[in-house]
């Protein structure tokens, strides 16, 4: 709700239901969410501490262990603490796994670009690490 009417109340809801369901579950997937939620509220220190965990959570595992939503989830993680180029390799390794289902990679490519744009940054280079699929009609 709060992408389609920006009401910062449905953005503090938000945070609020992952913040208590990561903590219940501590599953990486959760707490990205809560790590960027965080950043889009503002609160920096409590993003970068959220997003360094997913890091370290899913960076002591192998790549060949993660499917394409836990490489996500660590690009995702890496582009929160400012490390462009380490979270453009993983959507890139991610987007991989992802190659035959280009919803998934929409998805990964959307929750980047909330970061990008709060961040005020150009997110031009997620194109070549998350490719928007041609469309052709005949």
């Amino acid at each position: 709700m709060w992408l389609k009417t920006r009401q910062r109340l449905l953005l503090v809801k938000s945070f609020e239901t992952y913040r208590s369901a990561y903590q219940r579950t501590g599953a990486p997937y959760l707490g990205i969410n809560v790590a960027t939620l965080a950043l889009l509220l503002g609160r920096a220190e409590e993003c970068d501490r959220e997003a360094r965990a997913i890091c370290d959570k899913l960076g002591a595992k192998a790549t060949s262990d993660l499917d394409s939503w836990d490489r996500a989830t660590l690009a995702e993680a890496f582009l929160c603490i400012g490390d462009e180029s380490s979270a453009l390799e993983w959507y890139e390794l991610a987007a991989v796994l992802a190659l035959n289902r280009p919803q998934e990679i929409a998805v990964m490519r959307r929750q980047a670009r909330l970061i990008y744009e709060q961040r005020g940054k150009d997110s031009s280079a997620l194109q070549g690490a998350l490719p928007t699929p041609k469309v052709i009609a005949f």
